[in-house]
């Protein structure tokens, strides 16, 4: 008995679509190369997303001491300065994450509140001397 041609190419379809995500998949879990390092540390480079839920001591020995924190109701925001830029961060304490953590991440131009972009000025601030 002969399959009809609609399911045929239903199946082809199917099959297309899973050989994509599988390619997708592994190409979004294939291993990344070794992240840049800073030159003194050597501790790899930290992007803006990777901050998110660090915590307070993880920050600290990153970067030393910030310049500047400030209490905000139930946060706490963190300046760091670097050549070109300061780096705000802000830390929060939940029930769930008592020590202080990352909750967002700004970065803005020294010379003003202008924006700039926050994985420069992390490299920057990485690369600064403390």
């Amino acid at each position: 008995m002969k399959k009809p041609a609609v399911k045929t190419r239903a199946w082809k379809r199917l099959a297309a679509v899973l050989a994509c995500l599988c390619l997708a998949l592994q190409a979004a879990t294939a291993a990344t190369p070794n992240p840049p390092r800073t030159p003194d540390s050597g501790m790899p480079l930290i992007l803006p997303g990777g901050l998110i839920g660090a915590t307070a001591g993880t920050v600290r020995a990153r970067f030393g001491p910030p310049k500047q924190i400030r209490q905000e109701g139930a946060v706490e925001i963190w300046v760091y300065q670097s050549r070109t830029c300061h780096l705000d961060l802000v830390l929060e304490r939940t029930p769930v994450k008592p020590e202080l953590s990352v909750i967002h991440v700004g970065a803005r131009a020294r010379d003003g509140l202008a924006a700039t972009d926050e994985a420069r000025c992390i490299r920057d601030m990485e690369t600064t001397p403390r």
